[in-house]
């Protein structure tokens, strides 16, 4: 693949404070992924992720759309970045934010957090389109939405006591997290739900587009479906997010959230 010629090329050119971490340039990930480190001499350590091209290889879409849009949610709902930045450390923390070990990636965890807003009526689909002009053409797509401070996107604090993340927040965030294990159980075998055993129905999921719970396609393979917002949007194709997941893992994913 040329994405993975060119990541290598840039591995053995590397000025000397920069570190491979990690390279996932698997046969089966879509979009091969280097992972540096830089150390400067202060002792400060920088992680970066760093992927090659400007379209999607599957459908045609211009990278970095995606996070435009969620950007565009976050500048209208600050409360969202604390939530996020939270819910990603603790998926971290717990080893559950890697899609190549079966779990949500960083996108998955960031749409999680979106969706749940919208179920609380603190952001709707249609901030997805409402572009204010302060896109930047230099954007690039990474996981990391959410993680660093946005030059969009102002801190919750600059917008007064009502915008601020309670604890309350994160508490009901993992308990709807946890609750799609209800969801998942009212699900009828396939052999007892005809739609299912003939391959026209798919596995339950969210949209943020509709900001509903929706269906993935027939053919998706993952227990559940997390919708793309860029890919939907563009194409009005789907693409799941969440497309890693297993039964066994996304089942670990609700028991920690149950936990926490």
């Amino acid at each position: 693949r040329p994405e993975v010629q060119a990541l290598r090329r840039l591995m053995v050119k590397l000025p000397k404070r920069f570190f491979v971490k990690e390279t996932r340039f698997f046969w089966n990930i879509r979009v091969p992924i280097l992972i540096l480190e830089y150390r400067s001499t202060s002792g400060e350590v920088v992680e970066v992720d760093i992927s090659v091209g400007c379209r999607d290889e599957k459908f045609g879409v211009e990278r970095g759309l995606t996070d435009r849009l969620i950007r565009r949610v976050l500048r209208r709902v600050p409360r969202a970045v604390p939530l996020i930045r939270v819910v990603k450390q603790w998926s971290k923390v717990e080893g559950l934010n890697k899609a190549f070990e079966g779990f949500l990636n960083s996108l998955g965890w960031t749409l999680l957090c979106l969706f749940f807003l919208m179920q609380r009526g603190e952001a709707t689909p249609e901030m997805l389109h409402e572009d204010d002009g302060r896109e930047g053409a230099s954007e690039v797509e990474n996981e990391k939405v959410g993680e660093g401070e946005e030059n969009d996107v102002k801190h919750p604090f600059q917008h007064g006591a009502s915008s601020r993340l309670a604890v309350e927040d994160i508490i009901d965030f993992f308990e709807v997290v946890a609750n799609l294990r209800a969801w998942l159980d009212r699900e009828p075998p396939p052999e007892e739900d005809p739609a299912r055993a003939a391959g026209l129905l798919g596995p339950p999921g969210v949209s943020l587009v509709s900001g509903s719970e929706t269906r993935g396609p027939p053919s998706e393979r993952s227990p559940f479906y997390i919708e793309d917002p860029g890919v939907k949007i563009a194409t009005g194709q789907h693409d799941n997010v969440g497309r890693a997941l297993r039964p066994s893992t996304f089942h670990t994913i609700l028991r920690r959230c149950s936990w926490t």
